[in-house]
């Protein structure tokens, strides 16, 4: 009985693991081991959409390298470039009250180069487009630039914003330019 029982929980596995392996998008997924277990991290790339259920949608459209410098800045970045983006709130409400609408900035998340370097947003006057609190039903289009400290791609964008559940969203962009 006991190695029936074995044989029963054995198949189940697979059967569970092979379900979970059937599941995916057109982004790349990667596992990381995280505390005690897998977990598996979808990359975006440019022209995926990352979407929240009944939240938002968030696209990364473009990406350019770009000579124009902030004669003002004192940072000296090996290699700036501009993300272009959009997001379009489909359900996205502040309970706290804080802001009026959903708020999503390239420039406020993580940026890694492809040496790893920590990177910031650089102040360009030539950036067309801020994003803006959007309220449910409407979208934003917005650019920002970004300092790199090593030239060249891929960059990570690594993004976290609280859905209106109060729950940690995240989603990973690897960008090539």
């Amino acid at each position: 009985m006991k190695k029936a029982k074995s044989i029963a929980a054995f198949i189940m596995a697979v059967i569970f693991a092979t379900g979970l392996c059937a599941c995916g998008g057109d982004a790349e997924e990667s596992s990381q081991a995280g505390d005690g277990g897998a977990k598996t991290e979808t990359v975006y790339k440019v022209g995926d959409t990352w979407e929240v259920e009944g939240q938002w949608k968030f696209t990364v459209d473009n990406v350019t390298v770009t000579d124009e410098r902030n004669e003002f800045e004192e940072s000296d970045p090996a290699q700036v470039i501009i993300v272009e983006y959009h997001y379009e709130n489909i359900g996205y409400k502040d309970e706290s009250g804080l802001m009026s609408g959903l708020f999503l900035d390239v420039g406020m998340a993580q940026q890694i180069d492809a040496e790893g370097n920590m990177c910031s947003e650089y102040p360009l006057g030539s950036i067309e487009a801020m994003p803006q609190e959007t309220p449910v039903g409407a979208k934003c289009t917005a650019q920002t630039a970004i300092g790199l400290k090593a030239a060249g791609g891929p960059v990570k964008i690594m993004i976290e914003q609280y859905d209106s559940n109060s729950d940690l969203q995240s989603a990973t962009f690897e960008l090539e330019f």
